[in-house]
């Protein structure tokens, strides 16, 4: 049959996400299609999207998407597609390609429960809230409570122990859960509009009805941070060059969210730096403040704070402030 090729490849790309080289479970690092559906499944991670290809088995997801992907679609923009035994033969303009089915193959997705029939709507900022709260989760899996984000009502909150977050969402959600943070990359990538909850796992669908269905922990609670939030000391305010200077310190980093840059203000300067394997970054911004700190911050994160605001409280206890009309942020330093 033909298909577009650009659509096949958002779809491919759209359920990416459930996909694992790792031997997890059986065909984790596969597309699943059946009833006109893309699946893939981690054991964590389910991603199911509907799909005008009409064919039935598992196909290993690698060299599928690159063939794809590198083949000429015609005049349309479509390619061809079709089942020979056990291969998927792939046409395009004058290329020709056969990729391994198994027919038989089949995702096993009973944990997941029965088909979702009731959705509920999110909130507009849910996705914005989302994304920013995802900074000040934990990586410690030995404490997994705080490898979550919290989702209670209107609020979406996150802490690793140094630093805690809460936004404030503009309608309430009925359900309270916690959304493991390696759950939110996957989510990150789509406007998600609905979400429903069965046993240990939450599900979320987009207006294009792909589902996302993620694993939840059992059993656990996530702690009260309320009273970091409540602080008083004097006001501090960033330069606005500062911005540049972190553009400046991100190339020496990675882009994952354990990446770190360090701060410190002494001496009517601010001392920004990066280090890597790469190499290494320092860049002294003049400040009128008198002030003296130190820490460390994500800089992707530090970025999108300062676009909504550039001051914040330093308390005596060591914590540093930030707050907008949405959310509130705060961090650990090392006050000199």
């Amino acid at each position: 049959m033909k298909i577009n090729k650009k659509d096949l490849l958002k779809k491919l790309e759209a359920v990416k996400p459930g996909l694992s080289n790792k031997e997890i479970i059986e065909f984790a690092d596969s597309f699943s299609f059946t009833n006109n559906t893309i699946l893939t499944y981690n054991d964590f991670i389910c991603v199911k999207c509907p799909t005008e290809l009409d064919i039935q088995g598992t196909i290993k997801a690698e060299h599928f998407y690159k063939i794809i992907n590198k083949v000429k679609s015609d005049s349309e923009g479509n390619i061809d597609l079709k089942l020979n035994d056990n291969e998927l033969i792939i046409s395009a303009n004058k290329s020709k390609a056969g990729i391994p089915i198994n027919l038989e193959g089949k995702l096993s997705l009973d944990e997941l429960g029965k088909e979702v029939k009731k959705w509920n709507k999110l909130p507009d900022d849910f996705m914005e809230g989302i994304r920013l709260s995802v900074f000040s989760a934990s990586n410690d899996a030995s404490n997994p409570k705080l490898t979550c984000l919290h989702i209670n009502k209107d609020i979406i909150e996150s802490s690793d122990g140094q630093r805690a977050f809460k936004y404030k969402l503009n309608k309430k959600i009925k359900e309270e859960f916690l959304l493991p943070k390696f759950s939110v990359p996957a989510l990150l990538n789509h406007v998600i509009q609905y979400y429903s909850i069965s046993q240990n796992w939450i599900h979320f669908k987009t207006k294009e009805d792909v589902i996302i269905s993620c694993r939840m922990y059992e059993d656990i609670s996530f702690p009260d941070t309320d009273f970091l939030f409540d602080i008083k000391g004097p006001k501090f305010k960033f330069p606005n060059q500062i911005k540049d200077s972190i553009d400046r310190a991100i190339v020496f980093i990675g882009s994952d969210d354990e990446e770190n840059i360090s701060i410190s203000i002494k001496n009517k300067l601010i001392l920004i730096q990066s280090r890597s394997d790469h190499g290494w970054f320092k860049e002294k911004v003049p400040l009128k403040s008198k002030n003296e700190l130190s820490f460390d911050i994500n800089p992707f994160f530090l970025k999108d704070i300062l676009k909504s605001s550039n001051k914040c409280l330093i308390s005596e206890k060591g914590l540093m402030k930030f707050s907008t009309d949405t959310w509130d942020y705060v961090i650990n330093i090392s006050v000199d």
